[in-house]
Formats: C-alpha cells, structure tokens, sequence
C-alpha cells in the first residue's frame, strides 16, 4: 500500500544541495501528493560525539514502516557509522533506501558523477592555463564526494604531466578553520607557491582567496584557486570562483523517481548527473558580468538578512525570558502559548515543540536520568500551532510525529530537528514548509538556541529545588522537622509584621516539656528526644494547618498563628496539654511526658515587638507550670 510520504535524512549544513534536491523532490510529489519528511541534523566533524549522538537522535524518531522508503545523503552526516547504520537499519527491514552521492551495497544511488565533473573543470585548467604544480584542498578522507573528486583531478592532470604530490594535499573535514590553517602552509611553503589550488567545495575556495589576500598573495595573478557546488555566495565573491554545478534539482527528481522504482520492484534504483562547469573569475579568466549582477543582489539580500536577525535575535531572548517566568515545569505550556500566541512569524503554521516527559521527571528528581538513545512512545506538546491557534497536548503518540497531522492533497514538507544540549534528548521540533529556515541556516541557530534555553531552564530550576531544599534544611529543626530560631527569625517574624501592619492579631503559644532534664538524666538522651519528638508530633497536629510551629528552644515550643473568630485558646492548650499525656501513655514511655503552656494574643499597631510578646508568652508558661506542677510531682 502506498503511503504516500517518503523520509528525507540529510545535514543542514549541506543547505544549497538540500533546498535544491527538495525542489527536484517536489517536480515528482507534487503530482502524486506525497508528503516529505525531512529529519534534519547539523552534526560536524570538529563537535563532541556528544553533541553528534543528540543531533543524530533525530534519525531514531520516526518508524520507518510508516513510510514509502527513505532517501538520505550519507557524506552529508560527518559519521561513516551513523550512514551504515541507517544503512543497515533499512535492509534489515525490507524499506526501500536511496542514497544520494555516496554508493553503498544493496540500495538505490543518485550520483553525480564527481570524477568525471571534476575532470571537465581541470580539463579547462590544463587546456587554458600554463598549470605545472597543483594543491588540493580535500574534504574528509574517508568522504566518497571528496575522494573522488580528488582522483578526477589527480587524473587529468596526469594526463598534462603535472602530478599532485601527496605533501600538496590537504584533507581539512569540510572545515573553515582548516582550511585557512592549510592555506597558510601552502603560502609559506619554502618550495614556493603552486599555479593552482583546486579545492572540494566552494567554501573552502573563498577561504583560500581570503587567507591568501591577508597574506599579501593575489588570486588570481599569483595563485589560481577553484571550488566546487557553485553557491551563490562563491558568484558573488570577490573573485567570482570557478567552479562545478552540481545537477541537484534532477538528482532530487531522480531520487524520488527511484525510490520508487524500488518499491514497486521496477528497477535498480540507479541514476548519474553530471555537474557543469561554471568560469569565474579566480581561474584567470576574463571578468565575469554575472558575478556583478549577483554581488548587487547579494548587498540586498544581506542588508535584509542583518534587519532580520536582529528581529531573530530579539525572538530568541523573549522566548528565554518568558521561559523562565515560571516557578515550576508545570506552567511551562501556559506560559509558552502565550507566547507564540503573539509572535510565530518565524515558526509559522504547523510548528510544534513536542517534549519527553523524562525532561519534566529529571527537573524534579536527579534519580530521573534524561534519555541518551531515541524517544518514549508517548510524549507531550505544551505548543503547537495549527491554523494559526495556539496549543498544546498533554499526551502525544510519538509515531504520529506530527500533532494534528492530516493528509491533504497538496505535497507539503515536515521538517524535523532533534532538541537536546549534548546528548541528553529533551524533545524535537517539527515545522511545515520552512525550507527558507534551511536555505539561510537560520533554523541552526534557532535549534542551537532552543537546545541552550531548553538545558538553562532545566539546570535553574533544578537549582531552585535545590536552594528550596537546602532553604528547608536551613529553616527546619533536624530531630523534629519543625521551624528552628532561622526558621522563626526568617518566617514568623515576617508573618507577624504583615499581619500587624494588615490589623490582624495574632495568638503567641509558649510550650514548655515538664522536667526534660530528668528524662534525659534518668532514662537517657534516646528517650529525651522521643519526649521531645512526641510533643512536637502532638503540637502539629492540634493546631490549625496555617499556623507555625518553632523548636525555640531544647524542650521549648513556640505556637503562632492568625486569630480567626472565636477560637479557644485555653481549649487549645488543654487539648495540646491532654494528648501529649495520652499519647505518652500509648507509646508506653517509662515516664509521664506532659508539658506546660503560656498565651497572648497582640494588639495590632505601633505597640510591642514580636521580641517582647515571645517574652510574655514565656513568662506566663512559666507561671502557668509552677501553679499546676509542683515540685514534688511523680513522673
């Protein structure tokens, strides 16, 4: 049965070729009406595994059943292994997989035949220009694009008699850093400069041009430099780079086409482009008009870009600030859709953040760990955006992917990134048609984002069940869990100044245990603190829930409380004063455990402190104790 949406894995990094594929990919869907579900990662040779395993996670989301087939783009991962584990993953479940640009047994391949184009680019070189010693500027060793580009070059040139030797190349992962590492060599090579530096991609052409122009070396007069893929801000450099065109919108075509083809079992799956050669100006060719027009365009297009990201930018920091709004996990949602309610010009219709619940347990409990390895069957969405409304779902079958996904005629594309920081998932991101987020890279920096204010969060608000912890510590009387004299000088003494400035009174109960050191003297400490324990047991229970209970003192209790209506306090006191005997005689003690008590209620206003009403209460216990006890008195 024909599902009618096919997966798309590919690299964000990889953004002209995968907006491009996806153009060719939507010339087949679109007359089909198959839905493209791109699951997107920015993994990069120079990051942490760490960081790699989280963004690759997103691969793991999806069941793969639930599709026609698969497409990817292998030397896009910057992982030999993650390529021929999906690889694997494919075959051993029987779903037709087609690979772009790199041939692996047993699956479909897209290729462009990179030997071949890159031999039409140094044909040009050898044929136009007086090339004698060449450097080669590679990508990664073991990427099959770049190896085999090297060869084509390696192999025309011989045909010159112009050989590249080993020392003259330099394999630099597809990397900024490196290359302008490697460029720097090559200009203070004691040999002298080479005639040409043929680079694996347009990117690292521009490098070497700015490399080599800050070190005083003109291109193309003193050093040829070319590039590969033909992106639009190679036309626009100066010089323009020559370059190879890469024929991605027909392999994108041809992708779809043979997956296919696979699945009904038409065909192998097999289909070759060849990229076309495009003369810029780093070759030393004659000026190139065009590259004029799209340097103008481009000057337009980056005063646009600069206005836009500070719009971006003031975006990032207001979902930050109103993430950390909340005082616990469970306003989150709210708080988020109120958010997006007013601003989603970015993430637009179909966008949707859908959390595992393993982030909201591990906030709350360090013995919670956050998943490492793909995702829970169920999850949550706290926003998701359709039709313009704003909401949310609290429980979320992962393998629908998309919440409130509904098929509809017209192809659309899901696109997929993994939300994590390092390799600890938090949840993806899903939104629908915003392939421009690719095209600009623009989506790395909003998911980068996400990642860091999604782990912030996580970390404050650990720490404030941490600090809530140690405060609770700090307050709390260890031997009964009551409030100590902190607790008292930082809770009670507040709570009194707000009542009296509001005119409330107040009711202070001074409890003292009858003869403790006789207890402790008698029957031993252990039986001291159960005396104290047992009282401080009695006294919580006995009294309202909104009042306060302080160990004041080694046998010594404060009660406070707001006075609402008539409450008895001599009641009160003579239950607090009964229980604690009865429950004395339940507990079997080897003594009689009883304790005295002393009272006032406040007068509101500028009158006594909390300080001297404390004093009176204790006074007044103190009288209390000895009219009813004397001293003789049989424990």
């Amino acid at each position: 049965m024909i599902k009618k949406r096919l997966a798309f894995l590919a690299n964000g990094w990889y953004n002209k070729g995968i907006c491009e594929i996806i153009k060719g990919m939507r010339r087949y869907t679109e007359k089909k009406g198959i839905d493209i579900f791109l699951f997107l990662t920015y993994s990069q040779f120079r990051e942490s595994r760490e960081y790699n395993d989280g963004e690759f996670n997103i691969h793991r989301l999806p069941d793969y059943h639930d599709f026609d087939g698969v497409i990817f783009i292998p030397d896009s991962f910057s992982s030999v292994h993650e390529a021929q584990r999906i690889c694997k993953e494919m075959k051993e479940n029987d779903i037709p997989l087609v690979s772009i640009g790199c041939k692996m047994e047993g699956i479909g391949f897209i290729s462009c035949n990179n030997y071949k184009s890159m031999s039409i680019l140094c044909e040009h070189l050898a044929a136009e220009h007086d090339i004698k010693r060449v450097a080669f500027i590679a990508g990664h060793k073991e990427n099959g694009e770049s190896n085999d580009r090297l060869a084509g070059c390696r192999d025309t040139f011989a045909k010159y008699g112009v050989e590249i030797r080993k020392k003259d190349i330099y394999y630099c992962n597809w990397e900024y850093a490196t290359v302008v590492k490697a460029a720097k060599k090559i200009a203070s090579d004691k040999s002298g400069l080479p005639d040409m530096v043929v680079c694996a991609n347009d990117v690292a052409a521009m490098a070497v041009c700015s490399t080599f122009q800050d070190m005083g070396i003109k291109v193309p007069e003193d050093v040829k430099v070319t590039g590969y893929d033909n992106i639009p801000l190679a036309r626009a450099f100066s010089p323009s780079i020559t370059t190879m065109e890469q024929p991605y919108e027909e392999m994108g075509y041809m992708s779809v086409e043979a997956l296919y083809e696979l699945a009904g079992k038409t065909g192998d799956g097999l289909r070759t482009g060849i990229s076309k050669l495009i003369i810029g100006e780093s070759c030393g060719c004659e000026r190139d008009e065009q590259a004029v027009r799209i340097r103008s365009d481009l000057a337009r297009e980056n005063f646009v870009t600069a206005e836009n990201n500070i719009l971006f930018e003031r975006s990032s920091i207001d979902i930050e600030n109103a993430m950390f709004k909340t005082k616990s996990y469970e306003e989150l949602p709210q708080i988020l859709q109120e958010y997006f309610e007013n601003s989603h010009e970015y993430e637009r219709d179909g966008f949707a953040i859908v959390m595992e619940k393993a982030y909201a347990k591990n906030i709350y409990s360090p013995d919670a760990d956050l998943k490492t390895t793909g995702y829970a069957e169920t999850m949550s969405v706290p926003v998701m955006i359709k039709k313009g409304h704003v909401g949310g779902i609290s429980e979320f079958k992962t393998r629908e992917l998309v919440p409130g996904y509904k098929k509809t005629s017209k192809t659309h594309i899901y696109i997929f990134s993994s939300l994590h920081s390092r390799n600890n998932i938090f949840g993806y991101v899903v939104m629908k048609d915003a392939i421009d987020h690719i095209e600009d890279r623009s989506l790395y920096t909003y998911m980068s984002r996400m990642g860091e204010s999604f782990e912030k969060y996580r970390k404050i608000m650990r720490l404030d069940q941490v600090n809530e912890k140690l405060y609770e510590l700090s307050v709390r009387d260890s031997l009964t869990g009551l409030f100590n004299r902190y607790g008292y000088e930082t809770t009670v003494v507040g709570a009194f100044k707000k009542d009296n400035e509001l005119g409330k009174k107040d009711v202070l109960i001074f409890i003292d245990i009858n003869r403790l050191k006789y207890i402790n003297d008698t029957f031993g400490h252990l039986q001291g603190d159960m005396a104290i324990r047992t009282v401080g047991s009695v006294i919580s229970e006995c009294i309202p829930k909104d009042w306060f209970v302080v160990r004041y003192g080694g046998d010594e209790f404060l009660i406070f409380g707001s006075l609402q209506g008539e409450t008895d306090i001599d009641y009160l006191c003579e239950r607090i004063s009964s229980t604690v005997e009865k429950r004395g005689e339940e507990l079997r003690l080897p003594y009689r455990l009883s304790a005295s008590s002393g009272y006032l209620i406040t007068e509101p206003g500028p009158g006594k402190t909390m300080e001297e009403y404390v004093e009176i209460a204790d006074r007044r216990m103190y009288e209390n104790k000895k009219r009813t006890y004397l001293d003789n008195l049989t424990i």
